[in-house]
């Protein structure tokens, strides 16, 4: 069994992370809007060794992160001619394989053409970010929620799309259906119940 050797109080509540790389009392909330982002490290900086190690008294060995509070997000933009303003609503995806969307609101843009930085408030916690300080995100600008079919399954009527759906006895009805979205050549469309059967390719 394991024994504690010292009581560790904190004076808020929250989750421990042992991430520490140095930059916790400089990278606050206070004082984004006066820092030289360009003379920030880039790439991770050292974090402190395992615990299992030897500690100098008074190192810092942990932070607590508030995660009853929204979490604030800041990204530079790849792309600064992108249109973002004060208000509005981003979501962002953490990696390919990702389904989750990280929403968040702007609170402030900064910058010019050349650089932009953008400060968020999020949603909501996003547990990716407890042990990390920086995170490739990939920016949504167009997000649809719906049942996805191939453009060339759609069969228009008097102007307006539809699908062939199958029939209990083989048989064959049109249906029409309402586009949400578009991206490429695959629609996003409401309308049909979900394992419905339809002809991909009617023509």
């Amino acid at each position: 069994t394991a024994q504690a050797n010292a009581v560790i109080k904190a004076p808020v509540a929250g989750l421990v992370s042992y991430q520490i790389d140095g930059l916790e009392k400089i990278l606050t909330i206070n004082n984004y809007d006066q820092l030289d982002w360009s003379k920030l490290p880039n790439q991770e900086r050292d974090l402190v060794p395992s615990l299992a190690n030897h500690f100098d008294r008074g190192q810092p060995v942990a932070k607590i992160i508030n995660n009853l509070v929204p979490m604030k997000l800041y990204i530079t933009l790849p792309e600064p001619d992108i249109d973002i303003s004060i208000g509005d609503a981003l979501k962002f995806k953490i990696g390919d394989e990702s389904l989750e969307l990280i929403q968040g609101k702007v609170i402030a843009v900064e910058g010019n053409l050349n650089s932009r930085g953008v400060l968020l408030t999020l949603d909501s916690f996003v547990e990716e970010f407890l042990n990390v300080r920086q995170l490739d995100l990939e920016l949504v600008l167009e997000h649809y929620s719906g049942l996805i079919v191939e453009k060339e399954a759609l069969l228009y009527e008097n102007n307006e799309p539809g699908l062939m759906i199958a029939n209990r006895d083989n048989t064959y009805k049109w249906q029409p259906v309402e586009i949400i979205g578009q991206i490429d050549n695959k629609v996003a469309i409401s309308g049909l119940a979900k394992n419905t059967k339809y002809i991909s390719n009617p023509r």
